[in-house]
């Protein structure tokens, strides 16, 4: 853990400096519903352990909130990580992509959208040998497109 705590500071310190105080979001795209995560998994690494900005409406003090696609539009962040479900989500991911909600989102129109594979966000945000392995990865997005 002290490990992880380390390397969590120093990249804290380096996110900081390259994005300031940017705005950041996960998403989730499943059968139905798209799910806005705060402080669960992946997304608590972003916020909690890399001192990420969450985007303005990220419910911060819980899991998640289930939006419709609508109510994607409330939301602008300057980054935006996803992760689709697959299966049925597969279709919704695809209809969101031609949407005019998607198309006007800041991030997207950015080209700020980092894709996050299913099995990544359900087997390494969990435990500490994975949430170590991440940094790395959530390192190698974000700090090589500057």
């Amino acid at each position: 853990m002290a490990g992880y705590d380390e390397k969590t500071k120093t990249m804290r310190e380096q996110l900081k400096q390259t994005y300031g105080d940017q705005s950041f979001m996960f998403l989730a795209v499943t059968p139905k519903l798209f799910r806005v995560y705060g402080n669960y998994g992946y997304a608590d690494i972003l916020f909690s352990d890399l001192g990420l900005k969450p985007a303005a409406g990220t419910p911060a003090d819980k899991t998640m909130e289930m939006v419709e696609l609508e109510g994607l539009s409330k939301f602008q962040p300057d980054h935006l990580f996803l992760v689709n479900f697959g299966g049925k989500a597969d279709e919704v991911y695809a209809e969101l992509k031609k949407s005019p909600v998607w198309n006007s989102n800041k991030a997207v129109q950015q080209g700020h959208l980092y894709e996050v594979t299913n099995e990544t966000f359900n087997i390494k945000a969990f435990g500490p040998i994975g949430k170590e392995m991440l940094l790395g990865e959530i390192g190698a997005m974000l700090l090589k497109k500057q």
